[in-house]
């Protein structure tokens, strides 16, 4: 009698475990989504905006969570359209670079903050407007 009550706890207490350790993280495995666009200013030698448009081929990230390196990167589609797939409830950072003249590199993130909140949720992003010199 003893030892059956002494399974039926360990029993209870492994499946408690299974349960507490299936928590998901930001990222891959959901079915939420994050999309926008990038829009991209040309910009001359003295400052002034040549031309702007929604880009194709930009490389977007985007972070999991408190990560400190990106997850994931994708290129635009030919309208400057992007869209992050298959992602669970949490925090999120989506960037892409962006020309800087007073950086030493020369270029620098424009950084999105989103929060996924729902198990479907489709997020749509205001546009990351970016430069190039």
């Amino acid at each position: 009698m003893r030892n059956t009550k002494i399974l039926k706890y360990l029993f209870i207490f492994c499946i408690m475990g299974l349960f507490a350790g299936c928590a998901k993280e930001e990222g891959e495995g959901g079915r939420a989504s994050i999309q926008g666009k990038i829009w991209l200013q040309e910009i001359a030698d003295n400052g002034n905006v040549i031309r702007e448009y929604y880009s194709a081929e930009e490389r977007v990230y985007i972070v999991y969570g408190d990560n400190d390196f990106y997850g994931d990167e994708i290129r635009t589609h030919h309208d400057g359209t992007f869209r992050f797939d298959y992602l669970t409830k949490g925090d999120y950072q989506v960037f892409a670079y962006s020309f800087c003249a007073s950086c030493p590199s020369k270029v620098a993130p424009v950084i999105i903050e989103v929060e996924v909140t729902e198990n479907k949720q489709e997020i749509i992003l205001e546009d990351i407007t970016i430069s190039k010199n």
